[in-house]
C-alpha cells in the first residue's frame, strides 16, 4: 500500500518499506513528468543498540495510518510503529509514532514520539 500527499506541488510518497517515513519526494517539470528529489528503500532512522544490532521502525501489514483533514490541511498519523532489527525480528521495547500534518502552501510538519520501556541505555 502506498500512500500519495501533496504538499503544494511537492508530491510525498509512503511505502511499507519506509517504517513510517517518506520513500519518495518529487516536484512536477515543465513538460510534465516528475523530476525526483529523494527515494529511499529503507527507514530514515534507526538506532544502533548495546548489543550491535540496528534496529528500525517498520510499518508491518495490518496496521494503517490515520487520515483526516483540518481546515486546509492533511494529515497523516502513525501510531505505535514497532522496530525490527536487520533479520526482520521484532524488538520488544521500542515503538514510534508519527503525526504529519501536509499544507497547501507546501508547509509540512512533523510530530514525532520514540517510546522505550527501559530504564537503561538500548
Amino acid at each position: 500500500m502506498n500512500i500519495l500527499l501533496n504538499a503544494g506541488e511537492c508530491q510525498v510518497e509512503f511505502s511499507r518499506k519506509g517504517g513510517g517515513f517518506p520513500t519518495k519526494l518529487s516536484l512536477p517539470r515543465r513538460d510534465g513528468s516528475q523530476a525526483v528529489l529523494m527515494e529511499s528503500a529503507f527507514p530514515l532512522m534507526s538506532m544502533q543498540l548495546a548489543d550491535g544490532r540496528t534496529i528500525y521502525p517498520t510499518w508491518p501489514e495490518g496496521l494503517e495510518p490515520n487520515r483526516s483533514s483540518l481546515d486546509n490541511s492533511e494529515r497523516l498519523e502513525f501510531e505505535q510503529l514497532p522496530w525490527i532489527d536487520g533479520q526482520g525480528c521484532l524488538v520488544k521495547g521500542f515503538s514510534l509514532s508519527l503525526q504529519y500534518e501536509f499544507h497547501p502552501d507546501g508547509a509540512v510538519f512533523v510530530n514525532s514520539f520514540f517510546l522505550s520501556d527501559q530504564l537503561g541505555a538500548p
